[in-house]
């Protein structure tokens, strides 16, 4: 039977003894948006290749396959999930041998193709193609998968050039070549040309008016114009809230005066990376569209605007320790600058959440759409993070020894070396036989330079196979001594904070004490009770009991808990249970979860895009709670609630 990754728990020590114990071979299929055109390129199709060589040639079973399919991800991105998968069970000991259908599958992408390769050959674990033969220690073989590595960047590059040059001739045409929903018009397929949609371009031109003359006597801005719409019923954009911000985008959008400019921007993607570059006027292409308003109209609507911005400008800014660093527990939104009550002697600021203070309303009730959660003071939240930095920072050692022991691994540089020793001697000691060959030659016992060059090539080609995986060896350790490099850095540099607050103590300016948060904390997660502090090292969270950064706000029964967690890649201990970063983090959406495994019969994988995490992390949230882990058959017939 075929082993395929869903069935199994990564975060589970039997299944990854069961796994190390079983596996042989990993079959990776990868399909994208891209490949899916052509039909040998579907999931399917790839393995039952995979699994055909994995049983012919390499003469495994179908017990030792484990199938790690990746849908609809580029080759493009180097942060491919299953991707990751497959590297980390080589990496552990899961699997000798990776299986694909061709080089393209690694990438479309010399670069990054060549960069996958070199993280399995230097797992001890190979590489084999089911549309060509391949042997990373024939100097040809490789030659042929670099050459298929550029073949392949060349044809996506050439296709992609093709299809933009297609759609400039378009737009030359008058034609517009697809593009994201403009709102009040429809895309005429037949003729690549947009044409009112009736019903949106009166909802437009009521924007327009209220915008410009109020409704009823009242003046109206973007938010109440929001609002007004949601109440009326009418549908949004996209989904069934209507946001100020859409009303604002829409309104300062030049479209709608006839003319819609095509290649604002350009995508540009290196090494896997897409970033989206923002083009000069002059190379914009305007294309005519039906007009809904004059370019007169388009002008005062911007100046009332413009006017409503200087109107409203908010309240000063103050200092915020925090500011970007504020994530809400319920919502996952970001906490930012919120409210402020004042007295007679001070004033009392808040963080709150982003989310309670936009501007959405409900199609149909107006009704707000908000986020529920508390408000905190700035005071009491931007002290407790200092202090509790101050705390930490008098050993720095501690920290440092934390970060060493997650961002590096001793006895794999040692393995590298040990590598990189092996391969030097073994390229002597070809070399010596490569030289032995050329004396015989000399001296007669070779007769001929034909007989010579036929024993000699073997021998090469060897050597060559060996020095670009001593290259490759070589190029790791060289990373591995930049991260501690990296480390040595920071160590000077917590040792210099803790220098700074020592000899400034109160005195220490705001900024310095901001820029030291900055460097020390990935983020602070602020729940109606409890705040969690993620930083770059390990501290175990504590029980609400033990902890002993439990405090009273302004002496009220309601406390707020201050927890202390630490960056996603550890572990931490919970209620005498161990549960990674991500699970604790999911562990809001249990109810959710609860109801699409056990109600809705939803896999793993189907919840995990829901919440946002892998699907084995799902599968340790209910192991964590002590819930059932449901059969497949009885998950998908028998709807179950736990509890029942």
């Amino acid at each position: 039977m075929i082993n395929y990754i869903e069935n199994f728990d990564l975060n589970s020590s039997n299944d990854i003894n069961f796994l190390k114990d079983t596996i042989l071979a990993i079959l990776y299929p990868r399909v994208s948006t891209y490949d899916q055109a052509d039909r040998k390129w579907s999931l399917n199709s790839q393995i039952e290749e995979g699994i055909k060589l994995a049983l012919d040639k390499l003469k495994y079973t179908e017990e030792n396959i484990l199938v790690i399919p990746e849908p609809g991800e580029s080759g493009d991105d180097p942060d491919r999930p299953a991707m990751n998968n497959a590297l980390w069970c080589l990496e552990n000991g899961i699997g000798r041998t990776i299986i694909m259908l061709h080089p393209s599958r690694l990438s479309r992408d010399s670069y990054l193709q060549s960069k996958i390769a070199d993280r399995v050959w230097s797992a001890g674990c190979t590489i084999e193609f089911c549309e060509m033969d391949f042997n990373p220690d024939n100097a040809e073989s490789m030659l042929m998968f670099n050459v298929q590595g550029a073949i392949s960047q060349y044809n996506k590059a050439k296709i992609l050039a093709d299809s933009k040059r297609g759609r400039r001739n378009k737009v030359k045409n008058g034609q517009i070549p697809g593009m994201r929903r403009l709102y009040g018009y429809s895309f005429e397929k037949e003729y690549d040309i947009l044409i009112p949609n009736e019903e949106e371009k009166s909802t437009y031109l009521l924007m327009v008016d209220w915008i410009l003359n109020g409704k009823d006597g009242i003046n109206m801005n973007c938010s109440s114009i929001a609002r007004e719409l949601a109440k009326a019923n009418i549908p949004a954009p996209s989904g069934d809230i209507w946001y100020q911000a859409t009303v604002s985008r829409i309104l300062k959008n030049y479209s709608y005066v006839g003319q819609y400019h095509y290649g604002k921007t350009e995508s540009l993607r290196r090494r896997g990376k897409a970033s989206i570059i923002k083009k000069p006027k002059e190379e914009w292409i305007s294309i005519p569209i039906p007009q809904f308003i004059t370019q007169e109209t388009y002008d005062l609507i911007q100046n009332k605007l413009l006017g409503l911005q200087k109107k409203h400008t908010g309240r000063p800014t103050s200092n915020y320790l925090l500011k970007g660093l504020l994530e809400c527990g319920l919502c996952g939104r970001s906490y930012i600058s919120g409210s402020a009550t004042k007295n007679k002697n001070s004033t009392t600021r808040y963080y709150a959440c982003s989310k309670k203070n936009k501007r959405n309303y409900k199609v149909g009730s107006g009704e707000r759409d908000f986020c529920s959660a508390k408000n905190h003071r700035v005071d009491d939240i931007d002290n407790y993070v200092w202090e509790y930095l101050c705390k930490v920072i008098n050993n720095p050692n501690d920290i440092i020894l934390e970060i060493i022991k997650k961002n590096s691994d001793p006895t794999h540089i040692n393995s590298l070396i040990q590598n990189k020793n092996k391969f030097v001697n073994l390229i002597e000691e070809r070399d010596k036989i490569l030289q032995k060959k050329k004396q015989m030659f000399e001296v007669g016992i070779i007769e001929n330079i034909e007989d010579l060059i036929k024993e000699a090539n073997p021998i090469k080609e060897e050597i060559a196979g060996l020095t670009e995986k001593l290259t490759i060896v070589e190029n790791f350790i060289n990373q591995a001594n930049a991260e501690i490099s990296d480390l040595n850095k920071l160590q000077k540099s917590i040792k210099a904070m803790k220098d700074s607050i020592e000899s400034k103590g109160d005195d220490i300016s705001f900024k310095d004490k901001r820029d030291f948060v900055i460097q020390l904390i990935q983020k602070v997660i602020l729940f109606e009770k409890k705040i969690r502090i993620v930083t770059n090292w390990a501290v175990y969270e504590e029980s609400e009991q033990d902890n002993p950064h439990s405090k009273s706000i302004n002496g009220q029964d309601d406390s707020l808990v201050y927890y202390v967690d630490y960056h996603e890649t550890l572990l931490s201990v919970i209620k005498n249970k161990k549960i990674s970063y991500k699970v604790l983090e999911i562990s809001e959406h249990l109810e959710d979860v609860k109801e699409m495994y056990y109600k809705q019969g939803k896999s793993f994988a189907d919840i995990g895009q829901v919440v946002g995490c892998p699907w084995w992390s799902i599968r340790s949230l209910l192991n964590y709670y002590d819930l059932p882990i449901l059969p497949k058959k009885r998950k998908r017939n028998v709807p179950y609630l736990a509890g029942e």
